[in-house]
């Protein structure tokens, strides 16, 4: 998933048990998992990964 953002926020929805690999450059701004642990454990084969750029913004993992 690639997000390019400034001066702004995003709230992303994301299962608990996938794995997130963030390759986000963020510059005043920050990337935050909110979710749970699993009880189970992570899924090796449900991998998100994040790319891109924010500035001055902030980045909310949570889960449903």
């Amino acid at each position: 998933l690639e997000i390019e953002q400034v001066f702004g926020g995003t709230k992303l929805l994301v299962p608990p048990h996938w794995e997130i690999k963030s390759e986000l450059v963020t510059i005043f701004g920050s990337l935050e998992d909110k979710r749970p642990l699993p009880a189970v454990g992570v899924e090796k084969t449900k991998t998100l990964i994040l790319i891109g750029t924010t500035v001055f913004g902030g980045i909310d993992i949570r889960s449903y």
